[in-house]
């Protein structure tokens, strides 16, 4: 009896199996989409409100073609959304990093201790660069472990030009997150890396520079700034410690320009670069206990094309630890794709009034910046 009963119960379990109906699976994908459109399907506050308005707005009076105006009212609203949402994603992208981008060179003048390793992983903590790059870092070999201390973070890509035993060494750092990087060319004196913004269509180059400090061997640098611009087109920077000033300003306790001063003038010319203002400083390079000795031998150069990608450019001078060079950093405000000129409608001269305000927006700037400007004017002859 027992057997019987089992042979049965198998019997109709197998009878259910066979009378199952079997539904296809859907990808992950389509069930999400299919989601989404049956959410925009639904009827929102503003469908419900703009029926309302329609139909006082036309006089006409939908019954019986509700389902009709409905639709209409409904591809309207999922466009509006659609818009919404696509602003709302170009804003968020924006503000990510495009909206503050911040570039720091530093002559570090050795990282091979660790308490200054310790110090340098401060201050790069505190900078919140997204690329760094480092002068005369005086390192050999393997040097990941040391990149790690000093960047003290887990989203760090590198490159490096080695030192020559105790002198020069170059690297470069930048956060993965923001930028896709790789090196395009290493000189004797020079470090020259390829980057692509990983949230924003943007590329650029960036060469880190430390020259020696003699004017003979330094035209080297130059010769080396030059042949690798032939390989690169677009937004570019030049940034390190170039050992030389260009102006008798950009030292202290100094009157006579000399020759090495002009020949770095003609390079910066010749490669058709901005040399930045330097914002609430004067000098990069200190010596003495009174510091009676300075310069200015430390600076970010960019290129017309880097000008016309971002607004608001400074180059500002960082706190000063552990060396005898203040950091650089090359702050660009926001992206900025395409340039605001200055416009001029001949029918303004015929507006009454205009003549006595554009006296009086002349009038209201200060004597301190017309000033500057005539020192800038002066400085560049």
């Amino acid at each position: 009896m027992e057997d019987q009963t089992m042979e049965l119960a198998q019997q109709n379990s197998i009878t259910a199996i066979e009378n199952w109906e079997v539904e296809e699976a859907e990808p992950l994908l389509i069930q999400q989409q299919q989601a989404i459109h049956d959410k925009e399907r639904e009827t929102s506050v503003w469908v419900q409100q703009n029926m309302i308005k329609l139909g006082k707005l036309l006089g006409a009076d939908f019954q019986g073609h509700e389902e009709e105006a409905l639709e209409l009212l409904l591809q309207v609203d999922s466009c509006r959304q659609a818009r919404r949402m696509e602003s709302d994603s170009e804003c968020k992208k924006t503000r990510f990093k495009g909206a503050q981008e911040l570039k720091v060179s530093w002559n570090v003048r050795g990282l091979n201790d660790r308490d200054k390793r310790r110090i340098v992983q401060s201050l790069v903590v505190d900078w919140k660069a997204d690329i760094i790059c480092l002068q005369e870092t005086k390192l050999e070999g393997d040097i990941r472990d040391i990149v790690k201390q000093v960047w003290g973070g887990r989203w760090i890509k590198f490159a490096y030009l080695e030192a020559s035993g105790t002198r020069g060494g170059i690297m470069m750092m930048w956060d993965c997150r923001s930028w896709k990087g790789e090196v395009l060319e290493i000189g004797s004196y020079t470090l020259t890396c390829k980057f692509e913004a990983q949230l924003q269509n943007f590329s650029c180059h960036i060469t880190g520079v430390y020259a020696p400090n003699n004017y003979i061997e330094r035209r080297t640098v130059w010769e080396e700034v030059g042949a690798v611009r032939e390989l690169m087109e677009g937004p570019w920077a030049v940034c390190g410690d170039f050992n030389v000033a260009r102006f008798i300003s950009e030292k202290r306790n100094f009157r006579r320009r000399r020759r090495s001063m002009v020949e770095f003038s003609d390079f910066i010319e010749d490669m058709n670069l901005i040399d930045l203002q330097l914002e609430d400083g004067n000098y990069t390079w200190f010596k003495g206990d009174n510091q009676d000795r300075a310069s200015r031998i430390d600076r970010f150069l960019i290129s017309e094309e880097w000008d016309d990608s971002f607004s608001n450019i400074k180059q500002i001078p960082l706190q000063r630890l552990a060396s005898d060079h203040i950091p650089l950093a090359l702050e660009g405000g926001t992206w900025n794709r395409s340039k605001n000129y200055f416009k001029f409608e001949n029918w303004w001269l015929g507006t009454t009034g205009f003549n006595d305000r554009v006296q009086e927006w002349w009038s209201s700037f200060s004597l301190n910046l017309l000033c500057k400007k005539g020192n800038c004017l002066a400085r560049s002859d």
